[in-house]
């Protein structure tokens, strides 16, 4: 391909043209006239020199130079492969001592540098440029992720073209599983499904589990196919909603459509009967029984009358066959005649038997029901005043003890000999003794506690309405201070005791 360069690239005045095998660069041709005939053919923004008139045309255009050379101060050069092509010859290179780089050196491939024909702007001579070698980043980069089973890897690149210099594995990470079943793939009506918990960092299934087929979904209703008669079953089905799987089951036949009950033998009391009725629909002929007539009988008569110890009989006989039929006449009642064998007492009961006066056969005992006891009641221990006595009550008849009572502690009976009544800073006393049993006992009043007030009749003075001393006699002191007033709705100054390490309210009272 020609190239067009500007004069300040290479030595010489005006343009300068390099032409490289048979292509020319289109500013060129246009500059130094377009050859004809079939020898110049379009090629994007060049022209290539092609066929037999490639030779010509390129002398043609050699021409041209010359005469534009004429004309203008330029210098032309014809490089050797292009002289060789027309006939000139070659000719020898004289290089200029600037090596001018084609390609740069990388880390691992070496460059290339040159120098140029000073006559045709030929490379002269070339020389390799020693690679640069790669330099190796200190910090390590993660190459491939490390997963759950599967190491990664991390390496460290060269800074300059990024090829990787060194590696090593990253240990693969352990499964994590989630907390919950993952459905995997739906069960079905039949075939069951299945359902995975899945690692939360790689997604793979850690563990898997079965579920149950689902089974048929079937709808409540069923369809008739085939309707039901009195000779044979019908058929009914139904399908599931889900996966169209039918089911069926036998419809039970219908009940015949008899006729009603046509006597074909009179029955009588010797003899069954026989009566039938037959089908509408399939003519099916259906028979039973007449239950016989009852005999016609007679009243009954005595054969043998009974007495309290045997049974009689009695008969009768049909009018219409002679039949004859007996049964037993029942035992006459017993007559009863009572009295007592055994007096009852308070301890035992006593018995009362029941005799047949005709025929001495013993009826039955009744018991009777044992006499009351006798009650007396007496102390047997005496109540104190601090444990319990005891009431006994017998019979006076035959001495059983029918139970015992507890009379309460009477407790003491106190009085009081000796007391002391209590004061604002001191404890009074009570002494007192039982009457009854002489114990005693002694009870300690609390102190009052003082109760500071400022009488109305002496607004300014404050003394204890108990035992009529003020603060100052006590040892205590008088100290101001101020409170909310809920029902004026004003802080009101208020008065406080100070004494024996506690404060006490000042009251204000009548006198």
């Amino acid at each position: 391909m020609s190239e067009f360069y500007d004069p300040g690239r290479n030595p010489g005045s005006g343009k300068e043209y390099f032409f490289h095998d048979d292509e020319f660069n289109e500013r060129a041709v246009a500059e130094l006239g377009e050859a004809s005939g079939e020898a110049i053919e379009p090629e994007e923004e060049n022209f290539k020199f092609v066929g037999t008139l490639a030779k010509a045309a390129l002398i043609s255009i050699l021409g041209t130079i010359l005469i534009f050379q004429a004309a203008l101060p330029r210098k032309i050069i014809i490089p050797d492969p292009v002289r060789a092509a027309i006939g000139l010859g070659t000719h020898p290179h004289t290089h200029t001592n600037e090596w001018v780089v084609d390609r740069e050196p990388t880390c691992g491939e070496p460059g290339l540098e040159y120098t140029l024909c000073t006559e045709c702007g030929e490379r002269a001579e070339e020389r390799e440029i020693a690679a640069n070698g790669h330099t190796v980043s200190e910090e390590w980069v993660v190459e491939k992720e490390t997963s759950c089973e599967v190491p990664g890897l991390e390496v460290r690149r060269c800074t300059v073209c990024n090829e990787i210099c060194e590696s090593r594995e990253i240990p693969a990470l352990e499964h994590k599983p989630k907390d919950e079943w993952e459905t995997e793939k739906e069960a079905t009506c039949t075939e069951p499904g299945e359902e995975v918990i899945k690692c939360e960092l790689c997604g793979q299934a850690v563990e898997t589990r079965e579920i149950e087929p689902a089974g048929h979904k079937y709808p409540n209703r069923w369809t008739v196919r085939q309707e039901a008669t009195c000779t044979r079953k019908g058929i009914e089905f139904r399908k599931c909603t889900v996966c169209d799987e039918e089911e069926t089951r036998d419809i039970d036949m219908v009940d015949h459509k008899y006729s009603n009950w046509t006597v074909r033998e009179e029955s009588t009391c010797a003899k069954k009967g026989t009566e039938f009725r037959k089908c509408s629909v399939c003519g099916a002929e259906e028979t039973r029984d007449i239950d016989m007539v009852d005999h016609k009988f007679s009243s009954w008569t005595v054969r043998e009358a009974s007495t309290c110890t045997k049974k009689g009989t009695e008969y009768r006989k049909c009018t219409v066959c002679g039949t004859e039929e007996t049964r037993e006449i029942a035992l006459k009642e017993h007559t009863p005649v009572t009295k007592t064998t055994k007096e009852a007492t308070c301890t035992s009961e006593g018995i009362q038997t029941t005799t047949c006066s005709v025929c001495g056969k013993e009826l039955g005992t009744t018991a009777i029901a044992k006499k009351a006891h006798t009650r007396t009641t007496e102390i047997t221990k005496e109540a104190t005043c601090t444990e319990t006595g005891t009431q006994t009550t017998k019979c006076s008849v035959c001495g059983e003890v029918l139970g015992t009572t507890t009379l309460a502690e009477l407790g003491h009976n106190y009085e009081t000999r000796e007391e002391r009544a209590a004061t604002c800073e001191v404890d009074g006393f009570r002494y007192e003794v039982c009457t009854r049993c002489g114990a005693s006992r002694q009870t300690s009043i609390p102190a009052t506690d003082h109760y500071f007030v400022v009488y109305a009749s002496n607004p300014y003075s404050v003394v204890c309405a108990r035992c009529e001393l003020t603060p100052e006699e006590l040892g205590g002191e008088i100290t101001d201070d101020e409170e909310w007033d809920e029902e004026t709705q004003e802080w009101v100054g208020v008065e406080y005791v100070y004494l024996n390490g506690k404060y006490y309210s000042v009251n204000y009272v009548k006198d």
